[in-house]
């Protein structure tokens, strides 16, 4: 009988329960990722749910891989991180959906990560800086990712990242006219506007193309904390426009998370065959 002490406390796993290689996909709807995996022609069987964490094996050429599907933001990547490096992953590839400032990317485009903007929390708590700091990509690993996707005959494009733990704060809507505006709750006088929606919108006005996720920043910058031997790259689907019109990202989520499985899937196998090596 497995003793309990072995097993962490958020994903419900153990060492030897998982694969090498992991792509760690967050904020997505597990019954949606399998089927997405589904029809890339795989069979994702479960291993374990605990909590909001959703943990998958699947059959590959390169001896599989797991697949873990978490919640939202950078508190959520942070724990699933330490737990799948301390269950043996060494392989990431990180991967869900994203938005798209100035045309940064196309629905169902996949956008791989040169530098992620830090907006969040949990990156702060590893390394001080101050909001609006990046963190930038292995370049050696994101070049390793350009090549695999190339090889497997699929598109990407290479973009900086707006990472934040706010869906609302720093977001933005469009009103009946056409104009951007706070999408947030209403906020007393005192409160308005908040600080991240100003960062928010200085961004936007800036016209670069960036596109904006909520837990890139964190993964980066934590596995580039951990040791000189893991290989992390970030990779994400876009899903909808910023600011988006109502029922845009539903409507765009499915085609946008497959794009950036089947991308992540090269990725990681690609990872795995030269360590092998």
């Amino acid at each position: 009988m497995e003793n309990n002490a072995d097993i962490f406390p958020n994903t419900g796993l153990s060492a030897g329960m998982i694969c090498e290689k992991v792509v760690l996909v967050c904020g997505e709807d597990p019954d949606e990722t399998v089927r997405a995996l589904e029809a890339l022609g795989l069979k994702p069987r479960l291993i374990k749910t605990n909590r909001e964490f959703h943990t998958y094996s699947v059959d590959g050429n390169g001896g599989g891989f797991t697949f873990c599907v978490t919640g939202i933001g950078s508190a959520s990547v942070e724990i699933s991180v330490t737990e799948l490096y301390k269950c043996g992953a060494r392989i990431f590839a990180h991967t869900g959906t994203c938005g798209s400032l100035s045309g940064a990317g196309r629905p169902g485009e996949v956008a791989l990560v040169e530098q992620a903007l830090r907006f969040d929390g949990a990156s702060f708590h590893y390394s001080p800086g101050t909001p609006g700091d990046a963190v930038a990509a292995n370049p050696a690993h994101n070049r390793l990712a350009a090549s695999a996707i190339k090889d497997a005959r699929l598109r990407f494009i290479s973009r900086d990242i707006i990472s934040t733990d706010t869906f609302y704060c720093m977001g933005a809507g469009k009103d009946v006219d056409g104009k951007t505006v706070y999408p947030g709750v209403p906020l007393k006088k005192d409160f308005f506007p908040p600080p991240g929606y100003a960062a928010f919108k200085a961004l936007l006005d800036s016209g670069k193309p960036y596109v904006i996720d909520m837990e890139a920043a964190a993964f980066l910058l934590i596995c580039s904390a951990i040791d000189d031997e893991i290989f992390y790259v970030s990779l994400k689907g876009v899903s909808n426009s910023v600011p988006f019109e109502p029922g845009e990202q539903v409507a765009e989520t499915g085609a946008a998370l497959r794009a950036a499985l089947e991308a992540s899937i090269a990725v990681i196998e690609r990872a795995g065959s030269r360590s092998a090596s």
